[in-house]
């Protein structure tokens, strides 16, 4: 008879009992005693950082950091806790024994017996507990300028985004700002900043808020101002890729001209997001993101926001990156304004 192993997922009193844990523990130097088995048989002894996206992040005293494919890692042996997350969503914690199979990682938390048995494809990220905040944080920044001489206009961008990630929880920002001059010298300014926050509730599902502040002189928008609450599900999630959808509630305060009065309105939000990673180097990516706004307040109303870019690796952290937007609105908030803005734009990036 087959022995059957508990696997010790992360209810919330655990989660509750392992976040005031992490706050807990300062960041200092961690002692190298992570051993990874490669499928050649050479082991490397490290601290392990992280997996995400198919590679392992792994310090050691001699060599630096090593960036180490997953998919080359027969065994992955630790007696600190990780956070691990698996295909289906599933998240379990613990520390990594030797385990008596190559593709197979063994989990168990340090104050229990019972260890998981888990084959290493279905692992899609690792987290080590003793992180630090700056650990946690993403950064990226990337700006561009585009000019063309026969229609003389001039383009220029930058965009900024930081990304703090925790255990269940996610809080970032993101804002660009594209200006645009044409021949003759009328410039027109599309700025967009964004706070979100999320929470991983079980497994795949998540509940997230955001808040944001829009300009877009192209559709007759001074500003907008919006809040909402949402729900998402990711479809798909491995190594490789990401499919994301949400849907949720927004309440969004418009100006066609600030010298004028606001107009309030209740909206309904439907995303869907997709992004894939190429993990070997050089790296890049490919995301996609659609959003659709139907208005619950004013009839007919539908707003439409497309993103897609292209990103690839130059040198180590640098990259270019090739984008295209789209954003129309059926009844902009100024009736004698375009209903579409559309651009592409090409900038150079460096991502922490």
């Amino acid at each position: 008879m087959k022995r059957r192993h508990h696997i010790p997922t992360v209810p919330g009193r655990s989660l509750l009992v392992l976040g005031l844990l992490l706050t807990a523990i300062p960041a200092l130097a961690v002692p190298k005693t992570d051993v990874i088995t490669l499928r050649n048989g050479d082991q490397v002894t490290c601290e392990l950082k992280e997996m995400s996206y198919g590679k392992v992040l792994a310090k050691t005293s001699d060599m630096g950091t090593l960036s180490i494919k997953w998919d080359r890692i027969a065994r992955v042996v630790s007696r600190y806790l990780f956070l691990i997350t698996l295909d289906d969503g599933q998240l379990l914690y613990g520390q990594l024994p030797d385990s008596d199979a190559d593709g197979v990682l063994l989990i168990n938390f340090e104050f229990d017996t019972r260890v998981t048995r888990v084959p290493m494809d279905r692992v899609v990220n690792i987290e080590a507990i003793r992180y630090d905040i700056w650990d946690r944080i993403n950064l990226s920044v990337s700006a561009g300028f585009n000019w063309t001489k026969a229609s003389a206009t001039s383009q220029g961008n930058i965009a900024l985004k930081a990304d703090y990630k925790g255990r269940i929880y996610r809080y970032g920002l993101s804002g660009d700002a594209v200006l645009t001059t044409e021949r003759d010298n009328t410039t027109t300014r599309r700025q967009d900043l964004s706070l979100y926050g999320s929470r991983t509730v079980s497994g795949r599902l998540q509940a997230g808020v955001n808040g944001g502040l829009q300009r877009n002189d192209q559709l007759g928008l001074a500003l907008r101002a919006t809040t909402g609450l949402n729900l998402g599900y990711l479809l798909v999630m491995n190594r490789h890729l990401e499919l994301a959808t949400h849907a949720g509630l927004a309440v969004t305060r418009e100006w066609a001209d600030l010298s004028e009065p606001y107009s309030d309105a209740g909206e309904g939000v439907f995303s869907v997001k997709f992004t894939f990673f190429r993990y070997n180097s050089p790296k890049s990516n490919i995301s996609f993101k659609y959003d659709l706004y139907p208005s619950l307040t004013v009839d007919g109303r539908v707003r439409q926001e497309l993103n897609t870019s292209l990103r690839h690796e130059v040198v180590s952290d640098l990259f270019v990156e090739l984008s295209y937007y789209e954003s129309r609105d059926n009844r902009p908030a100024d009736e004698t304004a375009s209903t579409s803005d559309r651009g592409i734009i090409f900038s150079l990036g460096w991502t922490k």
